[in-house]
């Protein structure tokens, strides 16, 4: 069943003011001043125009705004308990009660302002504590401001004093991002954004560092990155912690010759693992490349990875090897590579994984020579299994999908 709030809507005149007043068990809102419905619209792209001058939307091109009849009002809505609505209608959603937002319009002078306040948002296990977001239009102006007192994601990442700001004026943008100030984790990412003719958008990422569960990363050098509606460039993208690297660089567009590559240089995987909040204790050691371009409009993707001295829970696992090419036309990807156990081949994979297939998505020949099952032992529940052991031989086809694969083959277990 679904309760109907009970709710009251007045409109009252004050002066020169119209007053809206919405009163419900689910919020409290108010409107006062003059709106002019027909032309709000006009009014907010005309103000958006002002300051993005190169977008230039096109509503306003079209329409002439009557300056006489601007609209001119403030506004707010306050929430109460929302957990019971919110459950039915966006369930992963939470509002805390006494969330309040405001702000004020005056379209003749373009001058918006709005500020949204609020104890906890979450979703999704992203948890925001402690919301206080400022933004104003002011001409051909915008600043904007948001800061939030602990961000927590998963569990597993935990942010204090989170701020956001931008700065600008006529298509030119100045921003950062800083988190956990005068601390180990003390971070701040810094950015120009520069709006262009015809749809260009230019990003240059200045020196920054950031900071996660203890581990910091710097990008020592300035990285260029500009969209257009044909192309993507990054140029000299690279982030660095001691001897590991991880760096961008190219072009994507419809050329087939183009293509951004990635490259993965020393990953201490400890370290990675710490930073991302990992469940399992990691070891080991990542290089690897990747490239992506476009072909036809489709996406595709290649390349391999290597992890050596891998081990998990302190269990020695080996060294892996993977090759991997994404074919975004046929929603396909193909996967291939091996373990090896102290210089021994002890596993190998081939296949892949068809996206669109409405049977058999999965298809895939699994080689087991003397495969040491030890290393599974970490991920197993203690509780359910706590010691598993023995190698195995033999060769396996996997089919079917996910939820219900289809094994053929033989294995043999021996202690």
């Amino acid at each position: 069943t679904i309760d109907i709030p009970q709710s009251t809507l007045t409109l009252t005149h004050a002066g020169n003011d119209d007053v809206l007043t919405l009163s419900s068990s689910l919020i409290d809102a108010e409107l006062k001043g003059k709106l002019n419905l027909s032309q709000l619209n006009h009014e907010l792209f005309s103000a958006f125009n002002k300051v993005f001058p190169a977008i230039q939307l096109p509503y306003t091109q079209r329409e002439q705004v009557n300056k006489n009849v601007s609209s001119q009002f403030s506004y707010q809505v306050k929430t109460k308990e929302l957990t019971h609505f919110l459950a039915i209608f966006i369930p992963d959603l939470m509002i805390a009660p006494n969330s309040n937002f405001y702000g004020s319009i005056d379209a003749k002078n373009k001058l918006l302002k709005n500020t949204l306040n609020s104890p906890y948002i979450g979703f999704q296990g992203i948890d925001f504590y402690g919301i206080n977001i400022n933004n104003e239009f002011n001409q051909d102006r915008l600043h904007s401001i948001f800061t939030i007192n602990t961000l927590k994601i998963n569990d597993s990442i935990q942010l204090e004093k989170l701020q956001f700001n931008t700065n600008g004026q006529s298509n030119h943008f100045e921003s950062s991002i800083s988190w956990n100030p005068n601390t180990v984790n003390a971070s701040n990412i810094s950015w120009e954004t520069n709006f262009l003719e015809d749809y260009h958008i230019n990003f240059l990422l200045n020196p920054s560092y950031f900071s996660l569960n203890n581990q910091k990363w710097t990008i020592a050098k300035a990285s260029d990155f500009t969209v257009t509606p044909y192309e993507t460039h990054i140029s000299t993208l690279k982030i660095e912690r001691g001897n590991q690297s991880i760096s961008a660089d190219g072009c994507l567009s419809s050329n087939e010759s183009d293509k951004i590559s990635c490259r993965f240089k020393n990953l201490n995987l400890q370290e990675l693992g710490l930073m991302l909040g990992s469940p399992y204790g990691l070891e080991g050691t990542f290089n690897g490349w990747a490239a992506i371009s476009n072909t036809g409009n489709h996406l595709n993707y290649m390349g391999d990875g290597r992890i050596t001295n891998l081990f998990i829970d302190n269990r020695e696992v080996g060294d892996i090897f993977v090759q991997s090419e994404w074919n975004d036309k046929l929603k396909h990807v193909i996967l291939q590579g091996d373990l090896a156990f102290r210089g021994n081949q002890t596993f190998a994979f081939n296949g892949g994984y068809f996206f669109e297939r409405t049977k058999d998505n999965l298809d895939f020949e699994l080689n087991f020579k003397e495969m040491d099952l030890g290393f599974s032992n970490a991920f197993m529940d203690p509780d359910i299994l706590n010691t598993i052991s023995g190698k195995i031989d033999g060769k396996l086809r996997l089919k079917g999908t996910v939820n219900e694969p289809n094994i053929m083959g033989s294995l043999n277990l021996r202690n």
